[in-house]
């Protein structure tokens, strides 16, 4: 595979855009290869991959909803779990 980007300064990470079968995104990293996804200075949200599994995390205060066919489907609050 090549990378789209590596040899980061303190950190193992790579990230690249081919991998053995088919293309896309890769992010590796030897701890929890994680990727961000933040409005400027504001919300975050977070996917990772760790020892203990696969996450992905609200980090802000909003909530987190899923769909299929641009439907929303199920909806986490703070609160608990709502689904249509």
């Amino acid at each position: 595979p090549s990378p789209i980007l590596s040899g980061l300064v303190g950190s193992e990470m790579c990230i690249r855009d081919r991998f053995t079968n088919g293309s896309g995104l890769e992010i590796e990293q030897s701890t929890a290869a994680t990727l961000r996804i933040q409005r400027s200075g504001a919300d975050a949200g977070e996917l990772f991959m760790s020892s203990t599994g696969f996450h992905l995390k609200d980090l802000s205060h909003g909530t987190m909803t899923l769909g299929t066919a641009n439907t929303e489907r199920v909806r986490i609050i703070s609160t608990g779990v709502g689904m249509d």
